[in-house]
């Protein structure tokens, strides 16, 4: 069993990710199939990423390769005993692909084909953004205020008054922005003695496809009644 911490709880990873072929000649090799894409399951304290892919039970490990979104900065890891991989991960858009191997009774690696790239980028959690609520001239208002993610080309950001449900749009701003204060929520006005959520995701465009930043972590904003 293994054992991954998120944010103070416990999950319980069975390792069934990868079989064992035992050792065969390199005239007994059978290629490894074409893997699933990657994707994404969760960021942890720290910025890290957590990766997932579909295990194939017949071999022997698989070799991860994760890049920024443009395709610099390369980094090949060699997992054996899983089908997941946690990453550290900057501020950045980042491609990701995977692919199986087996080896021989000389410990020669035979590798299948990579997978499509699946492309990530980590949750703007609470280490990322903050919020300020405050009063002017009885104008309630809430300051929120992020990381900028790399490549990114707008940022959303979502309010609701509740932690997990709710959330709705109030602004998209444009890429060299970090900052914005919301004044009303559902076209009406801000209140005071009122926890507000926010949650804020950056918006990047690879090509033809548009990648966002998870949503994972609400950010809380709270007006003095005072």
């Amino acid at each position: 069993m293994k054992l991954v911490k998120k944010l103070g709880i416990i999950i319980t990873s069975v390792a069934l990710c990868v079989g064992s072929v035992g050792v065969v000649s390199a005239d007994d090799i059978k290629i490894p199939a074409k893997l699933e894409t990657p994707h994404y399951s969760s960021t942890y304290d720290g910025g890290s990423v957590l990766l997932e892919w579909e295990p194939d039970l017949s071999i022997d490990g698989y070799e991860i390769e994760y890049a920024y979104a443009s395709g610099k900065k390369t980094t090949v890891k060699d997992i054996k005993d899983d089908c997941y991989c946690e990453i550290p991960c900057e501020k950045n858009f980042y491609r990701v692909r995977v692919r199986a191997y087996v080896k021989d009774e000389n410990e020669k690696k035979y590798y299948g084909e990579w997978s499509d790239y699946g492309y990530f980028a980590k949750d703007l959690s609470h280490q990322d953004v903050e919020t300020e609520g405050y009063v002017v001239n009885k104008k309630k208002k809430i300051k929120v205020t992020w990381n900028k993610i790399k490549g990114a080309t707008k940022y959303e950001i979502y309010m609701s008054t509740a932690d997990r449900t709710g959330f709705k749009k109030v602004k998209t701003v444009k890429k060299n922005k970090n900052t914005f204060t919301i004044t009303k929520f559902r076209k009406k006005k801000l209140k005071k003695g009122r926890t507000y959520y926010v949650r804020v995701r950056a918006v990047a465009k690879v090509g033809n496809r548009v990648l966002k930043t998870p949503m994972e972590e609400s950010v809380q904003a709270y007006i003095s009644a005072y």
